[in-house]
């Protein structure tokens, strides 16, 4: 039977250089042991009301059903749970915005990401991204649900002819903009060490792997990555809002 785990959260979030408003939002809960990111989408029709519902809704949802942040929850029970709590956040946003003309079209990129001694559980809509750097290495583990992505796995183009071509980055799947969600479900353990980065396509898209690698190899403060990596977005363009969300197992028995 798994042991005892420790780990710190630390996130932000930033407008970027370009974008006259942030809808991006982000929520840590260090107790519950659960990180969320959405990138909202919609532009005037409010994607930023979408992520913050998202990220919300999915955060007060999780704190209702385990409001005891040591007790134990794996396998089947805590993936039907993440997924009913994102569930619960895309019921919100969708039905807003079949009620309110304002808010039609509005939905979000997100990702939900609970730790415990199991291991990491994570859900995943859109193009936002969670990496793994462990042992030096860094691996991208959601994969983007875009129809570049898609594209690149069908071998039907490269990832240099994606990132040039109009209408690349159209999201396949995202919070909000069904009545059901198909989500990526991701299961993991994790290592005393593990550094966990969840960002926005803001971050992302400005900042390559190098880079993501180098700033999470630093042992430092996780605040002072959280800043840095924004930083690095923002003086390489900072085309778009920024976000983080930075998780380090410290200790695992």
């Amino acid at each position: 039977m798994a042991g005892e785990i420790r780990f710190e959260m630390a996130c932000g979030s930033d407008t970027g250089r370009v974008r006259a408003r942030n809808e991006d939002q982000v929520r840590i809960l260090p107790r519950l042991g659960l990180a969320v990111l959405s990138d909202g989408m919609g532009g005037h029709k409010a994607g930023d009301v979408a992520s913050r519902i998202a990220v919300e809704a999915i955060g007060d949802y999780w704190e209702r059903l385990h409001p005891d942040g040591n007790a134990p929850i794996e396998g089947e029970e805590r993936v039907n749970d993440l997924l009913k709590a994102v569930s619960h956040a895309n019921e919100r946003i969708y039905s807003l915005s079949q009620r309110e003309q304002e808010f039609q079209g509005m939905g979000g990129t997100v990702i939900a990401a609970h730790f415990n001694r199991a291991g990491m559980c994570a859900i995943h809509l859109g193009d936002s991204r969670l990496y793994r750097h462990r042992f030096g290495q860094l691996l991208q583990i959601t994969s983007d649900h875009t129809h570049a992505q898609k594209s690149v796995r069908m071998d039907l183009a490269s990832t240099e002819e994606t990132r040039e071509g109009y209408g690349w980055n159209l999201l396949l799947k995202a919070l909000g903009v069904d009545p059901v969600i198909e989500p990526d479900i991701i299961e993991a353990p994790v290592e005393a060490g593990d550094v966990y980065l969840i960002g926005s396509d803001g971050l992302t898209n400005m900042v390559g792997d190098a880079d993501l690698g180098r700033c999470l190899a630093r042992n430092g403060e996780l605040t002072d990555a959280v800043e840095e990596l924004i930083d690095l977005a923002n003086r390489n363009g900072g085309l778009d809002n920024v976000s983080v969300v930075l998780v380090r197992i410290l200790f695992l028995d």
